[in-house]
Order: structure tokens, then sequence, then C-alpha cells
């Protein structure tokens, strides 16, 4: 099971759950019951997965993700979270989506691999960012989920008339 953008790990056979142990990457135990897992080779469309006891419903993602230029639509621009009293902006430079993160402690600049059109990985870092749209497609928030942090919030940042 890769989770959070980790490198993929085994599950142990625990009875009814399949599960990584708490030992293996310092989070979890995590887990999935065996008997929402597929069968007859079809995977399931959602899967509840559980990490130290709280359970999220995922969906499968999409076999082709779309390109990063049609995901940039409407997601470039400035971002910041209160959380973390720091500042993103969100570019495409070529190909490429990019990410960088300003705060009190540094800056890095991170490369964002599509997996759908709302779920983008971070790269090298383990991370996953999911954005939230509103009806004219149009990002207005992204959350962050790390191994070390879940659900931080960039909110998009106004500046002026050529914002938004």
């Amino acid at each position: 099971l890769s989770f959070l953008n980790h490198a993929p790990l085994p599950l142990k056979d625990d009875g009814e759950r399949l599960q990584i142990d708490l030992d293996a990457i310092a989070i979890g135990p995590i887990s999935v019951a065996k008997a929402a897992l597929a069968r007859d080779g079809e995977a399931p469309s959602t899967l509840e997965i559980r990490e130290g006891g709280h359970a999220e419903r995922y969906q499968r993602l999409p076999a082709t993700p779309p390109g990063a230029r049609a995901v940039s639509d409407g997601l470039l621009g400035r971002y910041q979270c209160a959380d973390m009293a720091a500042q993103a902006q969100l570019r495409l430079e070529g190909e490429r989506l990019r990410l960088e993160l300003v705060g009190a402690y540094g800056r890095q600049t991170l490369d964002l691999e599509v997996w759908a059109d709302d779920v983008l990985g971070l790269q090298p870092a383990l991370g996953v960012l999911n954005l939230e749209r509103d009806a004219d497609r149009r990002v207005r928030c992204w959350r962050l989920d790390t191994l070390r942090s879940r659900g931080l919030r960039f909110e998009r940042r106004y500046d002026g008339p050529n914002e938004c």
C-alpha cells in the first residue's frame, strides 16, 4: 500500500484486516478491511482506509490523469496558509507544475505530479494536494497532507485587480 506518496509497503494480515504497522513508517497503524477488496480482479471504485482508528473513504484515481496544462486552468496563483504562517505560489513552467513555499523557516520549490483533476502529488517530498474548486472550476483553496501534517489549508490570495 502506498500512503501519502510514500514508497509502497507490505500489508500484514491481521485476520479481518490488512495493515501497515506503526513501526514501519512511524504513523498509523494503517489498515483496510479485507472484505472491501476487489474480487475477480476488479478494483473497487472506493476504499475505506483507517489510520490510527480514523476512517476515510478514498476514490480510485483515473488510469490516465489529465495533463499539467489542463489542471493548471483555475489553479495558478498565490495562496496563504494561516496555520503555517506561509505563502505559496503555484505556477506552470513548460509542462511542469511547480509549488513554491515560503515561510518563517525557509523556502522550498517542489514539482507537482498530476494524479487527477483535483489531486496532485508532491515530488520529491511525500505529500498530496487536494484542490477545492468553485462552480466556475477556479481553485479557491487546497489542502496539504503529508506524513506529519493533515489538512493544512492554503487559501487563494487576492492582491489586486489582476488576481483571480
